[in-house]
């Protein structure tokens, strides 16, 4: 057999081989399906429609439209069963990574990066988590701390059961209950205060206590319309 004839023998073989890989560009893509399907280009002029693209399970994505590209394979080098073994968009890929780190990106900006002794969180408007309940555990032994740098609205309840620091203010639109002692070092301005405890509490006040708009009543007394036995007789007038 001559080399001639070996050439035409292969030649549909090399063919088949040649558009089994094929990179291309995505056109469109189709997220409502069961295996997310794709329209893409892949030799000039060669438009494939539903192609199957195969991501890692728990993992989807939708990639922008600007710039994606598809590394697709013809299953038994058959182009009309393309499935796209990936697709990607180079343009907004976080790089520089050190080795054995990961990253999750998209192209505004949000990213979550997992460090290799942390992870960083960055968003670009705002962080949500919904779940029944939230458990936030800090374990490190020489700081074992959750630092919150900003404002903190809590619409539910919140139980702490470590030390907390405020070093702003603090609006409080319910009520506060305190069963152990609370020490007040400036000044504690007061709607409403419940304090309770084994020996019924103890609140330690080491500056000014300002009641607005009510009283404070101890033991059934109050502050403001309690009077004192006269000794010349009857009683005094309520506090002036």
């Amino acid at each position: 057999m001559n080399g001639e004839t070996w050439r035409k023998l292969i030649r549909p073989l090399r063919r088949k081989i040649k558009v089994m890989i094929t990179r291309g560009v995505v056109h469109l893509i189709d997220t409502s399906t069961l295996m997310q399907t794709l329209q893409v280009e892949l030799l000039r002029d060669e438009t494939v429609d539903d192609v199957e693209h195969f991501e890692g399970y728990g993992r989807t994505a939708h990639a922008p439209a600007n710039g994606r590209e598809v590394l697709a394979a013809a299953v038994e080098a058959n182009r009309d069963h393309t499935v796209a073994i990936a697709v990607a968009n180079r343009q907004f890929r976080v790089r520089n990574l050190a080795e054995g780190e990961q990253v999750l990106y998209d192209d505004l900006g949000n990213v979550i990066h997992f460090k290799r002794d942390r992870i960083l969180i960055n968003s670009v408007d705002h962080v949500e988590v919904t779940a029944p309940t939230v458990e936030v555990n800090a374990t490190s032994t020489h700081n074992g701390n959750v630092t919150i740098n900003g404002n903190l609205t809590v619409n539910g309840n919140t139980d702490i059961s470590g030390d907390t620091t405020i070093g702003g203010d603090t609006d409080i639109d319910g009520n506060a209950t305190v069963g152990g002692t609370a020490s007040v070092a400036g000044v504690a301005t007061v709607g409403g205060l419940a304090v309770t405890g084994a020996a019924g509490g103890a609140a330690t006040v080491s500056g000014s206590l300002e009641v607005t708009g009510g009283d404070v009543t101890v033991d059934g007394i109050s502050a403001k319309g309690h009077v004192h036995s006269n000794p010349e007789g009857g009683t005094t007038g309520a506090p002036q």
